[in-house]
Order: C-alpha cells, then sequence, then structure tokens
C-alpha cells in the first residue's frame, strides 16, 4: 500500500497492489489499469485464457475460461474419455507448425486386470486398475496429467469467510 499527498489540493490518495485472477494471455504485458481490472473482472473465480488476433501468438484466437469444479469431475472426464467419448486422430490443420509430438490421445489411459509394469501410479477401482499410460522417450502422457491436476488447482474456489462451518475431509 502506497500513499502520496497531491500539494495542490491538499488531498492524500491511497493505492493498494492487488493480486487477481489468473489469465493466459498474449497481450501486451504494460495493459493500462482499466483493462487489467476488466479482465479481473472477466475472469472471476476461474482460469481464463485470452488469446487475441492482433498480438504475437494471435493465428489462432481462443477466448475462454476453464472451470474445474471438483476432483470427481476431472475423474469422470478422464473415464469418459476411455470408453464413452474416445478420442480419435485428427489432421494436423495445414497453417499449424510442424511439431514433434502430436500423439493421437490427449492423455491415456489404461484399464487392466492388474498394475501395468512402468505406471507410476495405479488406482483400484471395482476388479479393474487404472493408471496413466507409461510411455518411452517424451512422457506426454504424465505432462498431460500435471497439467489438468494444474489447472485444478489454479481453478480451486476458495470459500468467503463465514460462509458457514468449515469442514475438512482429509
Amino acid at each position: 500500500m502506497s500513499v502520496t499527498s497531491e500539494p495542490m489540493t491538499g488531498l492524500y490518495r491511497i493505492t493498494k497492489r492487488t493480486v487477481g485472477r489468473i489469465v493466459v494471455t498474449n497481450d501486451d504485458p504494460s495493459l493500462s489499469n482499466d483493462e487489467r481490472m476488466r479482465l479481473n473482472d472477466e475472469t472471476q473465480q476461474k482460469l481464463m485464457v485470452d488469446i487475441r488476433g492482433s498480438h504475437l501468438g494471435g493465428e489462432y484466437l481462443l477466448h475462454g475460461k476453464f472451470r474445474l469444479r471438483s476432483f470427481y469431475n476431472v475423474i469422470r472426464f478422464l473415464g469418459r474419455a476411455m470408453k464413452e467419448e474416445s478420442e480419435y486422430d485428427v489432421p494436423r490443420d495445414p497453417r499449424t507448425p510442424a511439431t514433434s509430438e502430436n500423439p493421437i490421445f490427449t492423455l491415456r489411459m489404461t484399464e487392466s486386470d492388474a498394475v501395468q509394469p512402468g505406471a507410476d501410479r495405479a488406482v483400484k477401482y471395482g476388479a479393474h486398475y487404472y493408471a496413466v499410460s507409461p510411455e518411452a522417450g517424451y512422457q506426454w502422457n504424465r505432462r498431460a496429467f500435471l497439467l489438468l491436476y494444474q489447472l485444478l488447482e489454479m481453478t480451486v474456489v476458495k470459500m468467503p469467510q463465514g460462509a458457514g462451518p468449515t469442514i475438512t475431509i482429509a
């Protein structure tokens, strides 16, 4: 917090820097305070992505919010991707630069009757084991799972003080 006086008017100005929401953007880092406040207000309690065409990286416009309400929803999303809504190969857009990694699956999971060799972690549910598919070389699946976890952590909503009793589940 800073306090400055304005000698001409005899008034004082008190300013306090606040940390806003998380926004992934390609905007110029020297945004005006009004533009920063607009982005902060729009973001609310979520992680927002705002890629604009007027700046570097703006060949593909992207504007949206990530909202993962619970770990249950993350697991449900992964489960649906395994069977109900399985991913499929999509040809690369010719405008997209070449990349060394372009797997069919965003995050490949395995379901088996036993723990898969090379799996970092496996979870038993019912009669089956579930794990992030192990890979050789670049660990795409591991990185995708880590990114999903980080998105979850960044979008966790803090409860306001006095909103009711606090319950901790360990």
